[in-house]
């Protein structure tokens, strides 16, 4: 048996701070939080049997949830052709979390109708990663030729461990979790 689930149309509201200090000659420590609400969604819940027979396929709605992140990076930077390249390494911990729960329940093959008002599945997913990767940036343009300075910046990282947990309260075919 599977069941899959495709989270569409969320809308959030988020908020974040970014925040950079200079440690010693070249190194620093950088971070970001950011928080918000979920305000609105939707959630297609698809049932397979044995053999991946469908059994049932509803809609419900998402109408609350929250999301909360953050990266914490520490490195060190070389600035080189007096100011125009800087290339630097890093590493770090991010961590991304996502709460929300759908209500309710109407078919979309079989019949199945739930009330809004009737919590259907709680879903909580939080991503954590360490971070190592390569940075630069490349300034274009001069000050003294009258233009803005144009930068370039760059980065990559590797994601480690990721971790999701669902609790589904409402199972159908009986109305009970």
């Amino acid at each position: 048996p599977t069941s899959v689930l495709t989270y569409e149309n969320l809308d959030a509201h988020t908020v974040e701070l970014f925040g950079r200090a200079q440690l010693w000659r070249g190194g620093f420590l950088k971070g970001l939080v950011g928080g918000g609400t979920i305000t609105t969604g939707s959630l297609d819940d698809e049932d397979y049997d044995r053999g991946q027979i469908k059994t049932s396929d509803t809609t419900s709605s998402i109408k609350q949830g929250s999301i909360g992140y953050g990266i914490i990076d520490i490195g060190h930077h070389w600035v080189l052709k007096d100011g125009a390249v800087s290339l630097g390494v890093f590493g770090g911990f991010t961590q991304w979390t996502e709460e929300y729960e759908a209500s309710g329940a109407s078919a979309t093959t079989g019949n199945i109708n739930i009330n809004n008002s009737v919590k259907v599945i709680t879903y909580n997913v939080r991503w954590r990663a360490l971070r190592v990767g390569f940075a630069g940036q490349f300034n274009f343009g001069r000050a003294s030729l009258g233009l803005r300075r144009v930068r370039l910046r760059a980065s990559s990282y590797s994601p480690v461990a990721i971790s999701n947990t669902r609790s589904k309260t409402c199972r159908a075919g009986n109305g009970s979790g």
